[in-house]
């Protein structure tokens, strides 16, 4: 979808759906674009704790915003403990690089601040201010520009807020945060090889999101550490949840595909890469939280 497109969508949602969906801006980008947070409420009156979903921070990655997109009515139709759950969900946490990316320069990947020396944008991804600026570049033209200071652009800061607002009045399980590409399940940390918290958990319900997701398509995602098994970065909106907000879940997931498309993903994929992230999600979502029950 175009932005436009994705905008419209989530206002219809809030409209047909408002018995248990909202739609509420949590900022402006840099350029003064809404950034939207869709809040599907549990149906049951048991809360089972929260979970929130961040898409699109990477302006190129657009399978990101699609699959998540795609996911919305099916939190609202599953009868299941999913049920139980308050589902928060930021679409498109970057709409200017989007965009951009659609009008100007298909592989942007920052937001659009104007920085001097002619090379624009921040890497968001290298924005969070937990271990700022240890694996990430200070140059402004690098793709991983990390920003002046944590939390300098104002789409982090939206996030941030709207983050410690939901830790802040929920059980806040856990963090995903969607990109592409390569088939990954990574798990926090990723500025050091150093074992996080509840990194075995991590682990074990990554596996099971990956068994389930491969079942349909024979699609392999790999559990892998974000700093040992790809690359060291910091800035990230994952070690931010693991280390600040403490949450026992926190994954970055790559979406398809290993490379031959990359992040030019033909549109054919939408479907079976939604259908497959969406087996993968109900077995997570059902493995964690209280009593951590599994039905596979």
């Amino acid at each position: 979808m175009t932005l436009d497109q994705i905008e419209w969508y989530l206002k219809e949602l809030n409209t047909t759906h408002s018995s248990r969906l909202s739609v509420t801006s949590i900022g402006k980008s840099i350029e003064g674009r809404d950034i939207w947070l869709v809040h599907i409420r549990p149906r049951r009156c048991s809360v089972g704790g929260a979970v929130w979903i961040e898409a699109g921070i990477h302006a190129r990655e657009w399978i990101s915003p699609a699959v998540v997109l795609q996911m919305i009515p099916l939190f609202l139709e599953d009868c299941s403990r999913l049920e139980t759950l308050d589902i928060f969900i930021v679409p498109m946490a970057n709409p200017d690089g989007y965009l951009y990316s659609w009008t100007s320069n298909r592989l942007w990947r920052k937001n659009r601040r104007i920085n001097s020396g002619g090379c624009d944008g921040v890497d968001l991804n290298r924005n969070w201010d937990f271990k700022f600026g240890l694996f990430s570049s200070d140059n402004p033209c690098s793709e991983d520009y990390r920003g002046s200071a944590g939390f300098s652009e104002p789409e982090t800061q939206a996030l941030k807020d709207a983050m410690l607002a939901v830790a802040g009045t929920s059980n806040l399980l856990m963090v995903i945060a969607f990109h592409s590409y390569g088939q990954y399940i990574l798990y926090p940390w990723g500025w050091t090889t150093e074992e996080a918290p509840d990194t075995q958990k991590m682990i074990g319900r990554g596996e099971l999101w990956a068994t389930a997701a491969k079942k349909r398509y024979g699609t392999v995602y790999q559990v892998i550490n974000a700093g040992g098994g790809l690359y060291l970065a910091s800035g990230t909106t994952d070690d931010w949840a693991k280390g600040v907000l403490q949450v026992n879940y926190s994954y970055t997931v790559e979406l398809r595909d290993e490379g031959a498309q990359g992040f030019v993903l033909s549109p054919d994929q939408i479907k079976p890469c939604s259908e497959e992230v969406w087996d993968g999600m109900k077995i997570l979502l059902r493995a964690v939280g209280p009593g951590e029950h599994i039905f596979l």
